[in-house]
């Protein structure tokens, strides 16, 4: 039933991701799902040690290990890029709700089912904390790499 769950979920996520206009080209999305799927893949090993390192991953549900899966490496990088993109359009009251609804459902998603996310329970202190930083360090990679693609976009033209 979680993986059910789960890939309802991405499917509307996907769809309202492909439905909204893009206000990044498809390189930054690239590098915004990689490096998204990359850090909550790595920064949250520790509360999932148990899954990867311990003989009782044999007894966890083979359902549930997809569903845990599917949520690191595909709910939670599509959110982060739906935010982004609603990011990028410019006013102040569209960033800060789309930041907050994000932030939001990465939290209430965390805490409803712990078990496919997390999968020890966090206390909501230590997800509020882990989300905020991920939102910086995110916004962060794509300041730097918006700067970086008009750099070389700037060489291109003069080398021509």
């Amino acid at each position: 039933m979680a993986v059910a769950i789960v890939i309802c979920f991405d499917w509307i996520i996907i769809n309202g991701f492909m439905m909204m206009p893009k206000r990044l080209d498809r390189e930054t999305f690239l590098f915004l799902f990689l490096l998204s799927s990359l850090t909550i893949m790595l920064s949250m090993i520790y509360s999932a040690g148990e899954l990867y390192f311990s003989p009782t991953y044999r007894d966890f549900p083979m359902q549930d290990a997809v569903a845990f899966h599917m949520n690191r490496n595909i709910t939670f990088p599509m959110l982060t890029l739906v935010a982004l993109n609603l990011w990028k359009s410019g006013q102040l009251w569209e960033k800060l709700l789309s930041c907050l609804g994000s932030y939001v459902i990465f939290l209430l998603f965390c805490r409803i089912d712990p078990v496919h996310t997390t999968f020890k329970p966090i206390g909501i202190s230590g997800l509020t904390t882990y989300f905020s930083c991920y939102y910086l360090f995110v916004l962060v990679a794509l300041s730097l790499f918006t700067k970086g693609n008009k750099k070389r976009s700037i060489q291109q033209r003069s080398s021509q």
